[in-house]
């Protein structure tokens, strides 16, 4: 097994992976060996993520990180993570890794905007140059940190508007004693300058945080792509500011005569592998959790699982498990875990299942159609529980069809999505957080509809409410 990590100054994503299978993912605060010392690094590490990283046997660690661009400071990161984790460690700049996600095998100008900024001409396999970014004190021209900073230097000096301003210090709760207090007393200003930039984004229709956002997305291009050979070669921006303004990115690209070819925020949710939450690799582990949980929970519990993880085999011990407890309901998909979703279900492994677990059992896979619930409730007559999930999704007049109802018409299926666009309005304050999970409603949806490819396509490519909403008008219609 493997632990890979990527982080910048704000945040750092953890995903063990074995066998090019992703096997739990964690976050914990960014690391940057700039801002920190060896011992602060490891304290975050160790307070951050959860124990059972550490009693992994880890083959590898590869870190990807910002401020690792020396053989000093890669020094520093590696010094503390092989403290932590007792096992090789690799560790490269951020930057490698974004050319790489977003090149692969080819060349190109990779560049990342997040809470600092960072660029390089990339041949395919290694960075070949690089224009230093120089912090967000001296460079990070186009980073969420100097766009936070231009605009507290203007609030602070009168010069940015009333309502804007006013609306700032509503939100932020703050003086700008404190403002002050945040960027020269305390620690990681970068990170406190960068979360402001991220207000803006309710803002982009007012001319003064539209210029500003433009001036500070212009200077990137004037500073830092135009040192390299940006005629002829593509480039490619990945990190959460490229991806929260990318509307007006690529408007100011056009000025340089740039068509971008790819925004990503930090991945292509479309690639993305299934995350398995939590994998026990011993039954023992499994009664142990179990126990706990089952003593100090004031509530009822129920539990999701799988048959296993690599072997069928495995199954006959974790019955004998889930049997010991009395647990509310067990909800079973009867797949191995490293089947993902693809074969048949295993129904032996459930109908084994109704033998030996006395507790109310819930069937759950496949479940896509009026056939599909028949089959089911057909082989087991005696389970009055089933769970559709992607099933449901694909067609959300599937539990109506059941309970013979017609198929939702276009109606019902344009109501069904109004619902959870509401949904997300409410939950969601920033317009790309909306559009972000709506788009991961579709990957299921357009299945309802012929042409799902094309729209699909169009859909992952929006950038703004007002265009997905234009999208969907388009399906519907």
């Amino acid at each position: 097994m493997k632990l890979i990590a990527e982080s910048g100054s704000t945040r750092t994503e953890w995903a063990l992976v074995e066998d090019n299978r992703l096997i739990q993912r964690a976050f914990t605060e960014g690391l940057n060996p700039f801002f920190q010392t060896r011992r602060e690094i490891s304290r975050s590490v160790r307070l951050g993520l959860p124990e059972h990283f550490f009693k992994r046997k880890l083959e590898q660690v590869y870190y990807y990180g910002a401020g690792c661009t020396s053989y000093e400071k890669k020094n520093v990161l590696g010094a503390s993570l092989v403290a932590q984790f007792k096992t090789p460690i690799q560790v490269e700049s951020d930057l490698l890794a974004a050319a790489r996600g977003l090149f692969k095998c080819e060349a190109g100008i990779a560049c990342i905007l997040g809470t600092g900024s960072n660029s390089c001409f990339y041949d395919g396999k290694i960075v070949v140059k690089n224009v230093r970014a120089g912090g967000y004190i001296l460079g990070d021209e186009g980073s969420g940190a100097v766009l936070g900073k231009m605009f507290l230097s203007d609030v602070l000096k009168g010069l940015a508007p009333k309502d804007v301003t006013a609306d700032f210090f509503e939100k932020f709760r703050i003086s700008p004693n404190e403002v002050m207090e945040s960027v020269y007393n305390r620690p990681f200003p970068n990170r406190f300058l960068s979360t402001i930039s991220y207000f803006f984004a309710d803002y982009t229709n007012d001319d003064y945080v539209f210029e500003l956002i433009t001036g500070n997305l212009r200077n990137f291009f004037t500073r830092n792509v135009c040192q390299y050979d940006y005629k002829n070669y593509p480039i490619r921006f990945v990190g959460s500011l490229a991806y929260s303004y990318a509307t007006i990115l690529r408007e100011v690209a056009r000025e340089f005569g740039i068509e971008l070819e790819i925004i990503e925020e930090e991945y292509d949710e479309a690639d993305e592998p299934e995350v398995i939450e939590e994998e026990y690799e011993e039954p023992e582990e499994l009664e142990m959790l179990l126990e706990e949980v089952l003593e100090n929970s004031p509530l009822a519990v129920s539990v999701k699982t799988r048959v296993g993880i690599k072997d069928p085999d495995e199954w006959e011990a974790l019955c004998g498990v889930y049997a010991k407890f009395p647990l509310e309901e067990l909800i079973i998909h009867p797949r191995l875990q490293i089947d993902y979703y693809s074969g048949t279900p295993r129904m032996e492994t459930f109908a084994r299942a109704l033998e030996q677990i006395h507790v109310p059992l819930c069937y759950n896979g496949d479940i896509c159609s009026v056939e599909d619930y028949k089959k089911v409730t057909a082989a087991f007559p005696a389970i009055d529980r089933i769970m559709i999930g992607r099933g449901l999704l694909e067609n959300p007049g599937l539990v109506g069809e059941i309970k013979g109802n017609p198929p939702a018409d276009k109606a019902r299926l344009r109501a069904f999505h109004d619902e959870i666009l509401e949904g997300c309005l409410d939950t969601f304050r920033a317009e790309k957080d909306v559009v972000f999970h709506l788009k991961e409603i579709w990957f299921y949806l357009t299945k309802a509809f012929p042409d799902r490819e094309k729209y699909l396509k169009r859909i992952r490519k929006c950038q703004s409410l007002p265009e997905y909403k234009l999208i969907v008008q388009q399906i519907f219609s």
